[in-house]
């Protein structure tokens, strides 16, 4: 039997992660770019003045064969989201369910504080939200050059030599 693909949209609950981890579920983040097209495509669904994340979120779920989504649309996220939900719920045939992230359990940060190769480290802290795996304690402490705060940018095209970057995890773990 074919596995369940989940899209998710920002960072569900951990108790949806956990449930998509039990189901032995496909976690899929539309957040980020999965498939190679303009994102001016999003532009028949969604206006133009949308964030490119939200109009990735738009232009990823009628891509990608989806058996279920989950967006959260939450305090952690702006109210936008809350209007891609509607509109995917509208243009797609498969459930568009509504989540509101209130986790409050703090994981540290130690995959941000970590020597490592800065888009290793972008790929792991973003990827961190489609597990409630803890993480890896032997990872190497080194002293930020430089931060990032927020949401990852959507071009990941930026220097290679900077494993010390300060990135804050968003995703509370």
């Amino acid at each position: 039997m074919p596995r369940e693909r989940i899209g998710i949209v920002g960072v569900p609950p951990l108790s949806i992660i956990r449930e998509i981890e039990e189901r032995n579920g496909v976690i899929i983040d539309l957040d980020e770019p999965q498939i190679k097209k303009s994102i001016e495509a999003a532009s028949l669904h969604l206006p133009r003045v949308y964030c490119a994340i939200l109009r990735t979120v738009v232009l990823n779920a009628l891509h990608i064969e989806l058996d279920l989504i989950y967006i959260d649309t939450g305090p952690g996220k702006c109210d936008c989201a809350l209007h891609v939900a509607t509109i995917l719920k509208n243009i797609l045939d498969i459930p568009v369910i509504q989540t509101r992230n209130t986790d409050s359990s703090s994981y540290g940060f130690p995959l941000c504080r970590c020597e490592m190769d800065l888009p290793e480290k972008m790929a792991r802290i973003t990827g961190s939200v489609q597990s409630c795996a803890a993480y890896d304690s032997s990872l190497k402490p080194c002293i930020p050059t430089a931060g990032f705060w927020g949401v990852p940018p959507r071009d990941f095209s930026f220097p290679r030599h900077h494993p010390c970057l300060w990135l804050e995890q968003m995703y509370g773990k």
